[in-house]
């Protein structure tokens, strides 16, 4: 069974959304990096090597790591389900309803992982604004730094935009392919696990599952801002 024509431009144009969010979140980071990187060289007021204070706000910028592995990951999927059935997605794309049914775990499961990405996002954003402020404060370390007027993550509205969007375009799709209850039985449940890297990800697939059941998970907190969850990138 194969996807609707008008439900696969919508994915398409999820993954085209989804892909504008890492260019322009990369090119934020890498600013951001760059701009580290440059004064990194002068000997800081203390003497020490201006990486010693920048190291905090250098693992943050990390986080982008994390954004691109989730919504890669968002992406993979969404392309597979587009090109089912073929040979190596018969185990786990089902047929039928089951194919319909796995059309939406995806669908709404990655709803779920785009809104924590989004958030850590946000999060990751607000703490690396948060320690340039108090670097540029220091009258000699943060010394041109950069203006007051100056404006670092220049795309932060443009992500967030997209991010909201594609929220939106899953949002409806998911209505237009349901889940029953039985959703952990799907094929596809084992591939995801199988599939994805991160543990936060995992997390938020079994907390999907849990409320796809009819039990209540609580709320969904899933926290990839960890220092040593960022060095795993």
């Amino acid at each position: 069974m194969q996807m609707a024509s008008a439900d696969r431009i919508l994915v398409e144009e999820i993954n085209e959304k989804l892909q504008e969010i890492i260019n322009l979140a990369t090119i934020d980071f890498s600013r951001v990096g760059a701009m580290l990187r440059a004064r990194s060289d002068r000997p800081a007021a203390n003497g020490a090597n201006r990486l010693e204070w920048a190291s905090s706000i250098i693992t943050d910028l990390q986080y982008i790591d994390v954004l691109k592995q989730k919504v890669e990951h968002m992406m993979h999927f969404h392309r597979e389900i587009v090109a089912a059935p073929s040979a190596n997605q018969s185990s786990w794309c089902g047929d039928g309803k089951d194919f319909r049914k796995t059309c939406g775990l995806i669908f709404k499961l990655n709803f779920y992982q785009l809104e924590i990405a989004q958030g850590d996002f946000v999060k990751s954003v607000e703490r690396i604004q948060s320690k340039l402020l108090e670097l540029r404060s220091q009258p000699v370390d943060g010394a041109g730094l950069y203006s007051k007027e100056e404006k670092i993550f220049t795309n932060f509205s443009r992500v967030s935009e997209n991010a909201d969007a594609v929220a939106n375009l899953l949002a409806r799709l998911s209505e237009l392919f349901p889940v029953s209850s039985d959703a952990r039985t799907l094929g596809i449940v084992h591939h995801l696990l199988k599939h994805y890297s991160m543990e936060s990800e995992r997390e938020v697939l079994r907390w999907y599952l849990c409320r796809v059941e009819g039990n209540n998970p609580g709320n969904l907190v899933v926290d990839d801002l960890r220092e040593e969850q960022i060095h795993l990138f």
